[in-house]
């Protein structure tokens, strides 16, 4: 989830692989920012599809390739031949509004979820620190 402080929330999914820590996914998100707007960038493939909403055509490139450095990731790198990338602009006033969006933090870590299968209850990060004791 990347979130601006103020009403306005911007939420990205992505499939990753099964047994992915929430630490891991965290970190990766750690300090990441995203410059939304009106142009709407799709990365298509086997592995589903990632939609963002960015400010230009270079910055949804940019947050999709991070989706994809991601750990544990299932979405393919850009330009993978088994990957349509499309890209159209919304004329909507009502949609696509612009901004600067971060991963909202607790405790200096960042707050992320993660979920097994489409419809599985979210696990929501930060993950505990030391889940040994107890």
């Amino acid at each position: 989830m990347i979130e601006k402080y103020g009403r306005r929330l911007k939420r990205l999914g992505y499939a990753v692989a099964s047994g992915t820590p929430l630490e891991l996914t965290a970190a990766h998100w750690h300090g990441f920012s995203l410059s939304a707007g009106n142009v709407i960038v799709c990365w298509a493939g086997p592995w589903g599809e990632v939609q963002v909403w960015a400010a230009s055509r270079a910055e949804g490139v940019r947050v999709i390739g991070h989706v994809a450095a991601a750990p544990g990731s299932l979405v393919e790198p850009i330009g993978s031949p088994d990957g349509d990338l499309l890209v159209y602009t919304s004329r909507s006033s009502r949609n696509g509004g612009g901004g600067m969006f971060s991963v909202p933090l607790a405790d200096g870590v960042p707050v992320v979820t993660s979920r097994n299968g489409a419809s599985g209850s979210p696990w929501i990060g930060p993950a505990a620190a030391d889940d040994s004791e107890g």
